[in-house]
């Protein structure tokens, strides 16, 4: 008995420190280091979760820049194969412009129709005549009336079926240089073919056997560097 009492006394003792400590709470180091712990896993849930909305954001903005791109190059695509369509060799059909300090540009352009008039009388830079002749006489070649009887309808019936006037373009293949305007009407004076447009004045000289005028379309693309 004397062995145990001991024993029991302490073990009485240890159970009032127990419900003393309880009754007190946490220590302070109990609670910072609760604190740290706290701060430690709330720190990594964040930046668990930022990750995964940076991945997600990220993911939808490469899907969204790989649609818009297979989208363009479909568009791109379809123009690059009508490219050229009715057009000489010698008519740069596709064409890359250097912007300098600018985006480049792309162009690709194409013939609406197979018929091309020749320019059949010089047509001088900054002047005012407003129409194109493209057949004169029966003599001169590619200029001769009746051959050109067939462009004649072909242009008109072209102009009629887009409401009464339509975008042509007239070049010069010597120099290079050419311009659009708006094609808006046909007639005949004698034996003599033409075509009337809107210009107020002509930018560049178009000569005989040089130059002809195209129903052309054009498209352009800028190319950012970078």
């Amino acid at each position: 008995m004397r062995l145990t009492q001991p024993l029991l006394n302490f073990v009485k003792d240890c159970q009032k420190q127990d419900l003393r400590r309880r009754e007190k709470g946490f220590t302070v180091l109990e609670l910072l280091v609760s604190s740290v712990l706290l701060l430690m896993l709330s720190a990594l849930a964040a930046s668990t979760i930022l990750f995964i909305k940076r991945a997600y954001t990220e993911d939808s903005a490469r899907k969204q820049i790989n649609q818009s791109l297979r989208g363009t190059l479909d568009i791109i695509g379809a123009d690059l194969r009508v490219g050229g369509e009715n057009l000489p060799s010698a008519f740069p059909a596709f064409e890359l412009i250097d912007g300098g300090t600018g985006p480049d540009e792309l162009v690709i352009r194409r013939n609406l129709l197979d018929e091309v008039l020749k320019v059949c009388e010089k047509i001088q830079a900054n002047t005012t005549e407003p129409h194109i002749y493209f057949a004169i006489d029966y003599v001169t070649p590619g200029c001769i009336f009746s051959d050109n009887t067939h462009n004649y309808e072909a242009w008109r019936a072209y102009r009629l079926s887009h409401e009464g006037s339509t975008r042509a373009y007239i070049v010069n293949m010597t120099t290079g240089l050419g311009e659009f305007f708006t094609y808006t009407s046909e007639d005949i004076t004698g034996h003599k073919y033409r075509i009337w447009s809107d210009k107020d004045k002509w930018l560049h000289t178009y000569d005989v056997n040089a130059s002809a005028v195209y129903l052309l379309e054009e498209w352009r693309y800028r190319i950012r560097n970078g």
